[in-house]
């Protein structure tokens, strides 16, 4: 059986042919040429993964933080915006602490559709 084999290897080996193995023909060179591997990579997942891994990014205390700041002042907002368009920029989920506090903010200054839209997102 090894005798078979050596000698299919030494015929096989012997013709110095590219296309028994395959050989497409094209370079590397016209392929990167042809294919935009940028616009085939745009799925935001490289983004994302740069900003979890940022450690300066705000943590969702210091959002809560701001949330209570904004609450006092009676500046909702600058609150739903805190909890709708900068929390979900920066990648932090908010908690039910964030949620509270806007949600008391809303019901005290008579916003009643506002809480439900916050409640059911």
């Amino acid at each position: 059986m090894f005798r078979i084999l050596q000698t299919s290897l030494r015929r096989f080996s012997s013709k110095n042919n590219k296309d028994v193995f395959g050989a497409l023909g094209v370079s590397k060179a016209t392929l990167d040429k042809d294919l935009d591997l940028d616009v085939l990579d745009d799925d935001g997942v490289a983004e994302y993964e740069a900003k979890i891994a940022d450690t300066s990014r705000p943590r969702p205390h210091e959002f809560l933080r701001t949330l209570n700041a904004q609450a006092r002042q009676r500046d909702l907002a600058s609150a739903l915006k805190t909890l709708e368009v900068d929390m979900r920029k920066e990648v932090v989920k908010p908690k039910e602490k964030h949620f509270r506090v806007v949600i008391n903010e809303c019901a005290k200054q008579g916003f009643v559709t506002k809480v439900s839209s916050i409640f059911i997102t």
